[in-house]
This record gives structure tokens, sequence and C-alpha cells, in this order.
């Protein structure tokens, strides 16, 4: 009975639109005593909760982006290192957990840790074992290249698969180019829906584009092909079939000169507040700010991106959060046509770093970017993108992978941002090297309505972040930067809440109509 009822719940939920890719984890067991309730016209049905571990969005990195081409498309080689890092907080019990069959290293706190380097295409994906409570888990790839249309550094903050995802940020205008990538790490075929959404609302067909996606798959789709032309987008990616892990990658050449890339992730689902953590921003002047935020000689633009993704009007209001608390800027309040989406530059403000609070009359969507450049000019900027967030709630984990150029480690330099939008709040910060051992633990204080800074140690491999006990709301990113004789180089990586909710959890039924009983 109960292979049959695994069986069942692998069909039913892959024919209503959500799959649960049970071969990431093995067999999930099925909790004792399953339910037997009368339903109006079924007969008896069998219903069965599944374990939160089995339900979790696991990170799923698509592997090189230059080897992921669209359908008539050419591969070409990375034109830099790749590296894809994984940190998972301590499991109960069960196997330890691996990163593309390498199993991730206990430095003696519980906590594992593992990098790769990434040469060839296909899925990266963090195995857990199951368990009732999925652990605080992270994955992030990391693309460095200094030459190309696509020069930049490229941190992705590795997206669990979903049925919806807003991806917030890129432009389709001339010279612009845009790529999303759609992963399926499920044994069953996937199929979404992609949707563009730009300035004057969502392009083409109502519907969207639909593409399929193969078993342990990855699909990738032009969306300056889609909708061009256009200097703001934002994608919706709608599963119809199974569940995607969805990634846009942007790049930017003005004239010959690449103008920045970076890959853009998930934002926070649709809501009348979004916030969205680590803009960095210069003077005018090209003056840089005491402390870690800025590399010197550098200047940065920021603006942030909203999205109206209802069928009503939205008046927006936004807000910056810096560390003495918020700030306002010209441009601060908008009005939203349906469907449409919105660039506010960021101007009139101190040098420092912000975070956006972004409120609406309706629900919304929201990102941010980043542009750095040289001071003087004549060398190529960088883009950074970076995604609303939500609240920690609890104990949640960041891998922070470094990628290796002719046998040495590339210097990163890592600033963890954090904003408290409501009350004051305090954040544990533990880092760790590479070998899973403890570097550091320090706690962070955060003022109320404000944004502070902690700069990470050079050898942190990933950081664990707990808010501690009596805190407001506090959400974080990590903004990293990487000098380059041609432009500094950023990018930002949201920190995601660390444990899956285990109170919603969907129901199996088994029903004599589909002879599955």
């Amino acid at each position: 009975m109960r292979g049959r009822l695994l069986t069942a719940a692998g069909l039913l939920l892959a024919g209503s639109g959500v799959v649960v890719p049970l071969q990431l984890w093995g067999p999930a067991p099925v909790p004792s005593g399953p339910r037997r309730t009368a339903s109006a016209g079924m007969g008896e049905v069998t219903r069965v909760s599944l374990p939160a571990a089995g339900l979790t969005a696991v990170p799923v990195c698509p592997g090189p982006q230059s080897l992921v081409v669209p359908d008539g498309g050419r591969a070409l080689d990375p034109s830099g290192p790749v590296v894809v890092g994984a940190v998972v907080e301590p499991v109960a019990s069960g196997p330890p957990a691996s990163l593309d069959g390498t199993v991730l290293r206990d430095g003696g706190d519980g906590f594992t840790l593992a990098a790769l380097p990434r040469t060839s295409a296909g899925l990266v994906t963090v195995k857990i074992p199951p368990s009732s409570v999925a652990p605080a888990m992270s994955a992030v790839q990391l693309a460095l290249a200094r030459s190309g249309d696509a020069r930049g550094l490229t941190a992705l903050a590795c997206p669990g698969t979903a049925t919806r995802s807003w991806l917030v940020g890129g432009g389709t205008r001339t010279g612009r180019r845009g790529r999303l990538v759609l992963a399926n790490p499920a044994a069953g075929p996937a199929e979404a829906s992609i949707v563009v959404h730009g300035p004057g609302g969502a392009v083409g067909a109502s519907g969207g584009t639909t593409v399929a996606i193969p078993p342990h798959g990855v699909r990738a789709v032009r969306i300056d092909a889609l909708a061009p032309g256009l200097d703001s987008v934002a994608v919706l990616v709608l599963a119809r079939r199974g569940r995607v892990s969805a990634t846009l990658q942007d790049s930017d050449v003005r004239g010959l000169t690449p103008a920045g890339a970076d890959d853009i992730g998930p934002s926070a689902p649709p809501a009348r507040r979004q916030i969205v953590p680590g803009l960095t921003v210069t003077a005018p002047s090209g003056a840089v700010p005491k402390g870690p935020a800025v590399p010197r000689a550098t200047s940065a633009e920021a603006a942030v991106r909203v999205v109206n993704p209802g069928a009503e009007e939205a008046v927006v209001k936004i807000t910056l959060l810096g560390a003495s608390g918020p700030v306002t800027m010209p441009g601060a309040v908008l009005t939203l046509p349906p469907g449409a989406v919105s660039d506010v530059p960021v101007s009139g403000v101190a040098a420092g770093s912000y975070a956006a609070v972004v409120e609406a009359d309706t629900e919304v969507v929201a990102g941010a970017v980043v542009t750095e450049r040289a001071d003087g000019g004549g060398r190529s900027p960088d883009v950074g993108w970076a995604a609303s967030v939500q609240a920690l709630g609890g104990p949640a984990v960041l891998a922070l992978p470094s990628p290796t150029e002719n046998g040495r480690p590339v210097p990163v330099t890592t600033v963890l941002s954090v904003v408290a939008p409501d009350g004051a709040g305090s954040l544990e910060i533990v880092q760790l090297e590479a070998t899973g051992k403890r570097l550091s633990t320090t706690t962070l204080p955060v003022p109320a309505r404000s944004s502070v800074i902690c700069a990470l140690a050079p050898t942190a491999a990933a950081v664990r972040l707990r808010p501690v006990e009596g805190s407001a709301a506090l959400m974080a990113a990590a903004v990293l930067h990487v000098a380059d004789t041609a432009g500094p180089m950023v990018s930002v990586v949201p920190v995601r809440p660390g444990h899956a909710a285990t109170s919603e959890r969907p129901h199996v039924v088994s029903d004599v109509r589909t002879g599955l009983s």
C-alpha cells in the first residue's frame, strides 16, 4: 500500500502542476496512520501528509550559463572560472548532505560545506536526507569573466524549484541580452509559461510563451528575442507542469564596450511591501564613504525597479533606509499602470549602503540594480542586481565560494548588508572557513528603520545568520566585489529564509477514478 500511495502521489501532483522531486532525497517516509475521509462523488479517499523535506526548495544551480544555449544557439566555453559552493546546517540524522555527489565537509560545529569548480553543463544540486523539518541550506554559483561581452562578476543564490517565480531585472534594448535559464531537477518532464513585462505592461500573448523542460534538464530562452527594445523588464515564470528553477542572466554591451553582467534570481512574491537590501551609492563626485561598503577608486549608481503584476493601477512609495534611518529621494512616489515596470533612480542621497522599502496600495514586486564604475571613466562598468527578500525568521546560511585563477583563489571582498525595516534587532553572524571550522562569531546590532553593514573575512567560505531572540524582522544580502584592471566588478546575493514552512503541506489523494486506488 505504501509503494502504491507514493506512486499515486508523484502522478497526481505532476498532473496538478506540483511535482515533489523525491529522487533528490531518496524515498520519503510516509507518516503512519493515513487519514481516510469521504468526499462527495469520489467515494473513500486516502490523504497522506508529505514530509517537509520532500517539499523543500532545495537549491538548484544551472551550471555555466555559456554552456546553456537557446535552440539553434552555440555553446561557448566560459570566459572565466565558475564555482559552486554549498552549506547546510546540522542535520539530526541520516546520511550526510552532498553537493553534486561530493559529501559536504564538517569542521566540528556541525555545519557542512563544499565548493566545486564547474566546467561542464548540467544541474548542480544539494542532496539532503529526509526529515520532518528541512535544514537551512544555501548553494551559490559564482562566475568571473574578465573579458568578453558578458564580462563581470555573476553570483547567483541558486533558487529552488517553484510553480511561480518573478525575476526582476535586465532589459532588451539594442546591445542588451537577457537569457532565461529554466532547470528541472525532477525525474518527470516540466512545462512553464514565460510572460515578459515592460514599461507598457505585459508583452505578447496573455498566456505567455510555453517551454518544455526535460527531466533533469535545462532549457534557455532569449528574452530579448521574445520582447525586444525594452529598457526595463521583469519576467514571470509559471510552471504549468511540475516545478522549475528559474534564473535570468543579464548582459549589456555599449558599442564595443562590455557594460556589465549578472545573474538574477527570483524576488519575493508579490506583496504590498517589499524590502530590497544591498544598495550601494557613492556621491556624484566619486567620493567614497568610510567603511568597507565600496572599494576605493570606484563610484556606484543605483536604481529601484518596481513591477505592478495586478490588473489595477498601483500607487507606490519608495523609502531608503540607511545607517542613520529613513531617507527620502526625488521621484519616490509614482503611479504604476497594470502590468507595468518602472525604474526609480536613487539620487539626492548621501553616499552609503541602503535598503529600499517599496510600499504600495496593491501587491507589487521589486528589485534593484547597482552599477559600479571606475573613477575617471574609460573602463568597463559592471552591474549587480538585488532581489527583494523575506524576513529571516530563524537561522539562515549563505555559501560564499571563491573562484580560482591560475591555481590561486581570487580575492573577493564581501560585505553583509542587514536591514531592520520596523523595530530594532540584532543578528548573530557566524563565519566559517572552507573546512567548516568556525572563524568568528559576532553580534551585529541593527537600529529600527535602518540598514547597517558588516565586512566579512576574506577567508570566509560561508556564514550562518541567526536573529537574536526578541529581534524585530531582519533581512539581509551580501554585496560582493572583485578588483580588475578593466574596472571593478560587483554582484549582490540575497540571503533567503532558512527553514521551509511545515504548516502548509499539500495532501495526496488516492482517487479510484484515476485507476490508482
